[in-house]
Protein backbone atom coordinates (compact mmCIF):
# COMPACT_ATOMS: atom_id res chain seq x y z
CA UNK A 1 0.00 0.00 0.00
CA UNK A 2 1.20 3.27 -0.25
CA UNK A 3 1.96 5.86 2.33
CA UNK A 4 -0.48 7.59 3.53
CA UNK A 5 1.60 10.32 5.03
CA UNK A 6 4.83 12.03 3.28
CA UNK A 7 5.12 14.59 5.67
CA UNK A 8 5.39 11.95 8.58
CA UNK A 9 7.81 10.01 6.58
CA UNK A 10 10.25 13.09 5.79
CA UNK A 11 9.72 14.10 9.81
CA UNK A 12 10.72 10.17 10.30
CA UNK A 13 13.69 10.68 7.82
CA UNK A 14 15.73 13.49 9.49
CA UNK A 15 14.72 11.89 12.87
CA UNK A 16 17.10 9.13 11.39
CA UNK A 17 19.37 11.55 9.31
CA UNK A 18 20.11 13.41 12.84
CA UNK A 19 21.06 10.35 14.36
CA UNK A 20 23.43 8.53 11.56
CA UNK A 21 25.69 11.63 12.21
CA UNK A 22 26.83 10.67 15.44
CA UNK A 23 26.12 7.51 14.72
CA UNK A 24 28.88 7.81 12.14
CA UNK A 25 31.46 9.83 13.53
CA UNK A 26 31.15 8.33 16.40
CA UNK A 27 33.49 5.65 14.87
CA UNK A 28 36.43 8.00 15.44
CA UNK A 29 36.03 7.38 19.22
CA UNK A 30 38.02 10.92 20.15
CA UNK A 31 38.01 14.31 19.71
CA UNK A 32 41.65 14.87 21.30
CA UNK A 33 44.01 16.12 18.85
CA UNK A 34 44.06 17.28 15.50
CA UNK A 35 44.04 14.09 13.51
CA UNK A 36 41.26 12.37 15.20
CA UNK A 37 38.78 15.65 14.89
CA UNK A 38 39.78 15.87 11.58
CA UNK A 39 38.71 12.65 11.04
CA UNK A 40 35.72 12.60 12.62
CA UNK A 41 34.91 16.07 11.24
CA UNK A 42 35.60 14.31 7.35
CA UNK A 43 32.78 11.48 8.72
CA UNK A 44 30.00 14.17 9.88
CA UNK A 45 30.65 15.78 6.02
CA UNK A 46 30.40 12.50 3.69
CA UNK A 47 27.81 10.98 6.17
CA UNK A 48 25.53 14.03 5.34
CA UNK A 49 26.46 14.16 1.40
CA UNK A 50 26.23 10.50 0.96
CA UNK A 51 22.31 10.89 2.49
CA UNK A 52 21.87 13.73 0.12
CA UNK A 53 23.61 11.90 -3.00
CA UNK A 54 21.26 8.92 -2.00
CA UNK A 55 18.47 11.38 -2.22
CA UNK A 56 19.10 12.46 -5.76
CA UNK A 57 19.52 8.70 -6.86
CA UNK A 58 16.49 7.94 -5.25
CA UNK A 59 14.55 10.85 -7.12
CA UNK A 60 15.78 9.98 -10.63
CA UNK A 61 15.65 6.72 -9.79
CA UNK A 62 11.58 7.48 -9.73
CA UNK A 63 11.71 9.68 -12.80
CA UNK A 64 12.67 6.73 -14.81
CA UNK A 65 10.99 3.97 -13.14
CA UNK A 66 7.30 6.00 -12.72
CA UNK A 67 8.06 8.69 -15.08
CA UNK A 68 7.99 11.42 -12.31
CA UNK A 69 10.63 12.17 -9.11
CA UNK A 70 9.10 10.26 -6.28
CA UNK A 71 9.54 11.76 -2.46
CA UNK A 72 8.71 8.27 -1.29
CA UNK A 73 11.70 7.23 -3.64
CA UNK A 74 13.73 9.82 -2.31
CA UNK A 75 13.34 8.94 1.21
CA UNK A 76 15.12 5.36 0.94
CA UNK A 77 16.87 6.65 -1.47
CA UNK A 78 18.77 8.75 1.55
CA UNK A 79 18.97 6.31 4.45
CA UNK A 80 20.53 3.63 1.92
CA UNK A 81 23.05 6.72 0.96
CA UNK A 82 24.44 7.21 4.35
CA UNK A 83 24.22 2.94 5.42
CA UNK A 84 26.44 2.49 2.02
CA UNK A 85 28.72 5.34 3.87
CA UNK A 86 28.95 3.15 7.19
CA UNK A 87 31.66 0.68 6.72
CA UNK A 88 33.95 2.93 4.45
CA UNK A 89 33.71 5.95 6.70
CA UNK A 90 37.15 6.55 7.34
CA UNK A 91 39.20 5.33 4.22
CA UNK A 92 37.53 6.80 1.46
CA UNK A 93 37.26 9.89 -0.11
CA UNK A 94 34.55 12.41 -0.29
CA UNK A 95 33.91 12.61 -4.26
CA UNK A 96 34.13 8.40 -4.03
CA UNK A 97 31.14 8.30 -1.49
CA UNK A 98 28.86 10.84 -3.54
CA UNK A 99 29.49 10.06 -7.06
CA UNK A 100 29.97 6.36 -6.51
CA UNK A 101 29.09 4.45 -3.54
CA UNK A 102 25.86 6.17 -1.86
CA UNK A 103 24.41 6.05 -5.68
CA UNK A 104 25.33 2.08 -5.88
CA UNK A 105 23.76 1.69 -2.64
CA UNK A 106 20.55 3.24 -3.43
CA UNK A 107 20.37 0.80 -6.59
CA UNK A 108 21.21 -2.04 -4.83
CA UNK A 109 18.86 -1.29 -2.56
CA UNK A 110 15.85 -1.57 -4.77
CA UNK A 111 17.05 -4.24 -6.74
CA UNK A 112 17.45 -6.23 -3.24
CA UNK A 113 14.04 -5.33 -2.19
CA UNK A 114 12.61 -6.56 -5.78
CA UNK A 115 14.41 -9.73 -4.70
CA UNK A 116 12.67 -10.05 -1.79
CA UNK A 117 9.33 -9.83 -2.91
CA UNK A 118 9.56 -12.56 -5.08
CA UNK A 119 10.62 -14.33 -2.58
CA UNK A 120 7.39 -13.59 -0.98
CA UNK A 121 9.04 -11.81 2.06
CA UNK A 122 6.49 -10.16 3.96
CA UNK A 123 8.44 -6.87 4.71
CA UNK A 124 6.59 -3.59 4.70
CA UNK A 125 9.35 -1.37 5.83
CA UNK A 126 11.71 -2.57 3.55
CA UNK A 127 13.96 -2.96 6.53
CA UNK A 128 16.11 -5.69 5.41
CA UNK A 129 16.62 -4.68 2.14
CA UNK A 130 17.70 -1.45 2.98
CA UNK A 131 20.45 -2.35 5.57
CA UNK A 132 21.72 -5.51 3.53
CA UNK A 133 22.30 -4.31 -0.23
CA UNK A 134 23.78 -1.13 0.95
CA UNK A 135 25.58 -2.15 3.78
CA UNK A 136 27.61 -4.99 1.43
CA UNK A 137 27.89 -1.68 -1.15
CA UNK A 138 29.73 -0.18 1.72
CA UNK A 139 31.44 -3.11 2.80
CA UNK A 140 33.21 -3.67 -0.11
CA UNK A 141 33.77 -0.20 -0.95
CA UNK A 142 37.11 -0.54 1.78
CA UNK A 143 38.82 -3.19 -0.78
CA UNK A 144 38.47 -0.71 -3.70
CA UNK A 145 38.60 2.66 -2.53
CA UNK A 146 40.93 2.74 0.79
CA UNK A 147 43.43 5.50 0.61
CA UNK A 148 46.65 5.31 1.52
CA UNK A 149 46.42 8.50 3.04
CA UNK A 150 43.00 7.51 5.59
CA UNK A 151 44.23 3.86 5.74
CA UNK A 152 47.31 4.82 6.94
CA UNK A 153 46.23 7.53 9.44
CA UNK A 154 43.38 5.57 11.17
CA UNK A 155 44.65 2.04 11.09
CA UNK A 156 48.14 1.83 10.83
CA UNK A 157 49.81 5.17 12.68
CA UNK A 158 47.19 5.41 15.26
CA UNK A 159 46.28 9.01 15.06
CA UNK A 160 50.26 9.17 15.40
CA UNK A 161 51.70 11.46 12.84
CA UNK A 162 55.45 11.25 14.19
CA UNK A 163 56.01 7.50 13.12
CA UNK A 164 55.11 6.21 9.48
CA UNK A 165 54.46 2.62 10.69
CA UNK A 166 53.56 2.04 7.02
CA UNK A 167 57.49 2.80 6.29
CA UNK A 168 57.83 0.67 8.78
CA UNK A 169 55.63 -2.22 7.39
CA UNK A 170 57.77 -2.22 3.92
CA UNK A 171 60.97 -2.28 6.03
CA UNK A 172 60.21 -5.13 8.08
CA UNK A 173 60.07 -3.84 11.60
CA UNK A 174 56.45 -5.26 12.48
CA UNK A 175 57.67 -5.26 16.31
CA UNK A 176 54.90 -3.42 18.79
CA UNK A 177 56.92 -1.58 21.55
CA UNK A 178 56.84 -2.29 25.08
CA UNK A 179 53.72 -0.80 26.84
CA UNK A 180 52.03 -0.28 23.68
CA UNK A 181 49.55 -2.42 23.85
CA UNK A 182 46.55 -0.35 23.63
CA UNK A 183 47.69 2.25 21.59
CA UNK A 184 44.17 2.37 19.10
CA UNK A 185 45.71 1.15 15.62
CA UNK A 186 49.07 -0.25 16.62
CA UNK A 187 50.05 -3.60 15.44
CA UNK A 188 48.99 -5.58 18.17
CA UNK A 189 45.54 -5.26 16.36
CA UNK A 190 47.10 -6.78 12.93
CA UNK A 191 48.73 -9.68 14.41
CA UNK A 192 47.14 -12.44 12.00
CA UNK A 193 48.63 -9.98 9.34
CA UNK A 194 52.09 -9.14 10.41
CA UNK A 195 53.53 -10.69 7.26
CA UNK A 196 51.09 -8.10 5.13
CA UNK A 197 52.70 -4.58 3.67
CA UNK A 198 51.04 -1.30 2.70
CA UNK A 199 49.53 -2.27 -0.24
CA UNK A 200 47.62 -5.11 0.88
CA UNK A 201 45.50 -2.64 3.41
CA UNK A 202 44.55 -0.10 0.29
CA UNK A 203 41.63 -0.58 -2.13
CA UNK A 204 42.62 -1.98 -5.29
CA UNK A 205 42.18 1.43 -6.92
CA UNK A 206 44.53 2.76 -5.15
CA UNK A 207 47.07 0.61 -5.74
CA UNK A 208 46.57 -2.20 -3.63
CA UNK A 209 47.30 -5.98 -3.63
CA UNK A 210 43.97 -7.03 -3.72
CA UNK A 211 44.41 -8.41 -0.33
CA UNK A 212 41.67 -6.30 1.67
CA UNK A 213 39.20 -6.72 -0.99
CA UNK A 214 39.43 -10.34 -0.31
CA UNK A 215 38.81 -9.45 3.01
CA UNK A 216 35.86 -7.68 2.84
CA UNK A 217 34.38 -10.21 0.11
CA UNK A 218 35.31 -12.91 3.15
CA UNK A 219 33.34 -11.20 5.93
CA UNK A 220 30.53 -10.16 3.41
CA UNK A 221 29.79 -13.71 3.04
CA UNK A 222 30.52 -14.36 6.92
CA UNK A 223 27.96 -11.80 8.08
CA UNK A 224 25.62 -12.92 4.93
CA UNK A 225 25.87 -16.88 6.26
CA UNK A 226 25.80 -15.53 10.16
CA UNK A 227 22.50 -13.82 9.10
CA UNK A 228 20.34 -16.40 7.01
CA UNK A 229 21.24 -19.27 9.94
CA UNK A 230 20.74 -17.30 12.49
CA UNK A 231 17.39 -15.85 11.64
CA UNK A 232 16.25 -19.17 9.72
CA UNK A 233 16.78 -20.39 13.41
CA UNK A 234 14.52 -18.31 14.78
CA UNK A 235 11.88 -17.52 12.04
CA UNK A 236 11.29 -20.52 10.55
CA UNK A 237 10.21 -22.39 14.17
CA UNK A 238 8.00 -19.96 14.59
CA UNK A 239 6.18 -20.10 11.45
CA UNK A 240 6.26 -24.10 11.97
CA UNK A 241 4.55 -23.43 15.23
CA UNK A 242 1.92 -20.81 13.57
CA UNK A 243 3.16 -18.15 16.10
CA UNK A 244 5.33 -15.97 13.47
CA UNK A 245 2.33 -13.63 12.13
CA UNK A 246 -1.10 -12.91 13.43
CA UNK A 247 -4.35 -14.32 11.93
CA UNK A 248 -5.60 -13.13 8.93
CA UNK A 249 -8.38 -11.74 9.94
CA UNK A 250 -6.82 -9.39 12.77
CA UNK A 251 -4.32 -8.45 9.64
CA UNK A 252 -7.74 -6.61 7.46
CA UNK A 253 -9.72 -5.77 10.59
CA UNK A 254 -5.97 -3.74 11.80
CA UNK A 255 -3.28 -4.45 14.15
CA UNK A 256 -4.76 -1.48 15.86
CA UNK A 257 -7.56 -2.15 16.88
CA UNK A 258 -6.92 -5.54 17.70
CA UNK A 259 -3.27 -5.63 19.58
CA UNK A 260 -3.03 -2.17 20.11
CA UNK A 261 -5.90 -1.16 22.12
CA UNK A 262 -7.29 1.36 19.53
CA UNK A 263 -7.66 2.06 16.05
CA UNK A 264 -5.84 4.49 14.10
CA UNK A 265 -8.00 6.90 12.37
CA UNK A 266 -11.31 8.62 14.42
CA UNK A 267 -13.42 7.58 10.79
CA UNK A 268 -12.04 4.04 11.48
CA UNK A 269 -13.93 3.53 14.48
CA UNK A 270 -17.87 3.28 12.90
CA UNK A 271 -16.35 0.07 10.60
CA UNK A 272 -13.38 -2.18 10.41
CA UNK A 273 -13.33 -2.66 6.59
CA UNK A 274 -14.08 0.85 5.55
CA UNK A 275 -13.17 1.26 1.01
CA UNK A 276 -11.11 3.64 0.01
CA UNK A 277 -14.22 5.80 -1.80
CA UNK A 278 -16.35 4.62 1.54
CA UNK A 279 -13.98 6.35 3.50
CA UNK A 280 -13.88 9.69 1.72
CA UNK A 281 -17.36 9.78 2.03
CA UNK A 282 -17.10 9.74 5.46
CA UNK A 283 -15.09 11.96 5.81
CA UNK A 284 -16.47 14.27 3.53
CA UNK A 285 -20.21 13.98 3.84
CA UNK A 286 -22.13 15.52 6.82
CA UNK A 287 -24.01 13.09 9.27
CA UNK A 288 -26.90 11.71 7.82
CA UNK A 289 -30.28 12.84 8.78
CA UNK A 290 -29.04 16.59 9.98
CA UNK A 291 -30.21 18.32 6.99
CA UNK A 292 -33.05 16.19 6.27
CA UNK A 293 -33.96 16.95 9.65
CA UNK A 294 -33.72 20.82 9.41
CA UNK A 295 -35.63 20.76 5.98
CA UNK A 296 -38.76 17.95 6.69
CA UNK A 297 -41.99 19.52 8.14
CA UNK A 298 -42.33 18.60 11.38
CA UNK A 299 -45.63 16.79 12.21
CA UNK A 300 -47.98 17.79 15.04
CA UNK A 301 -47.34 21.50 14.94
CA UNK A 302 -48.77 23.86 13.39
CA UNK A 303 -47.90 25.98 10.72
Amino acid sequence: PKPHDTSLMMVGLFVFWFGFIPFNSGSGLSLCGFASANLTARIVVITTLGGCSGGVTGLLYGLVTKGYPSLELAIPGVLAGMIGVCSCCAVVDVWAIFWIISPLSVLAYFGNQKLVELAGVDDPLTAGALHYAPGIVGMLAVGFFGTPRFVSDVYLNGYDTSRDRCADLDQGLTDVPDGADNVPGDFIFYKHRKNDGCRDFYGVFFGGSGKQLAWQIAASVLYTAWGVVGCGAIFFPMKWAGILRVPKADEQKGLDETHHGGVAYEWMAASTVVPEAKALEMVTTPNPGEDDEEAAPQEGKDD
